[in-house]
């Protein structure tokens, strides 16, 4: 079966599309707007191909009944999914490693080190190119192209990352080790979960240093997320959550967009530091800040400030029984339970 990449604006054929959204022909994927099938529904287009591999007469009939298989852009998740599907046979003893590496490249959480390392690679390779895509790269101009080459590339040299994740460590040493300093400084009680909400789906963090992303969001996973930084003088608060996730299917259809602006005027009166709301509701993200100076309010008084606020807002955004499922499946929860 070939492969290309399509730019979806453009592509007029009827064809097979992972990761991304042709318009026309069988689609798997699990971004917004995706036609993937309930029965093959997953939080990455990788697990979305496994449950289409288990179904083993639906993917062999995909490939006799179309000629072409196609992404929309080069990313680690499509790579692994792309792979997936091609190679399912081949790659069934490494399918765990598979989907927890889309997992990691999708949500930037750290389930496994070997699937941080499969991700942040795959990353690389498209990021900062190996000599032998250097050179390939070299003539080539127009981005798709490019991007389709660079695929092509990860294509081939995956079966050997999988094998052995740590044959490329100046691609993720640094940032894994990061990420591990923050999780044991979490565990020594440097940094603190203060609160975790799973009525309202909020989290509140308060933090002994910088962040690291990839560990907060495996500490937080989906939550609505307050983190509370201390800073030399006084605290910097970030509100943050997304109204549309990838990760829980069932938000192919999101709710309408919370404003925020009233929180942020009651902060406000309590803190001379100044508080921003973003203003942008074509943005899944819900932003809030304190800002530009640090802020003189303890955690405490935040956190205190914005459960007020979400439990006037009952029911806003997220549903909770999906809230429930989400906190369940955190791949963090054992150090939850043995902080």
């Amino acid at each position: 079966m070939r492969f290309i990449l399509v730019d979806p604006v453009r592509a007029e054929r009827v064809l097979v599309s992972i990761d991304g959204i042709a318009p026309r022909g069988p689609n798997f994927s699990h971004r917004v707007g995706n036609r993937t099938p309930d029965d093959y529904r997953a939080d990455t287009a990788a697990g979305v191909i496994d449950r289409l591999l288990d179904d083993g007469a639906a993917r062999d009939r995909l490939v006799a009944d179309y000629g072409t298989l196609a992404a929309t852009q080069y990313t680690p998740a499509a790579v692994l999914a792309v792979h997936l599907f091609l190679d399912g046979h081949a790659a069934v003893e490494d399918r765990d490693l598979i989907l927890e590496a889309a997992t990691a490249a999708d949500y930037g959480c750290l389930n496994t080190e070997d699937a941080v390392r499969v991700a942040l690679t795959l990353q690389s390779w498209a990021e900062q190119p190996p000599r032998e895509l250097r050179t390939a790269l070299r003539s080539v101009h127009q981005p798709l192209a490019r991007e389709q080459i660079c695929f092509e590339y990860a294509l081939r040299h995956l079966p050997h990352l999988l094998a052995e994740p740590a044959i490329q460590p100046e691609c993720w040493r640094r940032s894994l080790a990061m990420t591990q300093a923050w999780l044991e400084a979490y565990r020594r009680k440097r940094h603190s979960l203060v609160l975790r909400d799973v009525d309202l789906d909020l989290v509140h963090l308060v933090c002994d240093g910088p962040i690291d992303r990839r560990a907060l969001r495996t500490v937080t996973w989906e939550s609505r997320t307050l983190v509370s930084q201390r800073m030399a003088v006084g605290w910097d608060h970030v509100f943050s959550y997304e109204v549309e996730s990838h990760f829980d299917v069932e938000s192919s259809d999101p709710p309408d967009r919370h404003r925020v602006g009233a929180l942020a005027a009651r902060l406000a009166e309590l803190d001379q530091a100044g508080w921003r709301a973003d203003t942008d509701l074509s943005r899944p993200l819900v932003h809030l800040v304190s800002g530009p100076r640090p802020s003189t309010l303890e955690p405490e008084q935040v956190g205190s400030e914005l459960v007020t606020f979400l439990e006037k807002a009952d029911g806003l955004d997220i549903p909770r029984a999906r809230a429930r499922r989400r906190a369940a499946s955190t791949p963090f929860r054992e150090m939850q339970r043995n902080p």
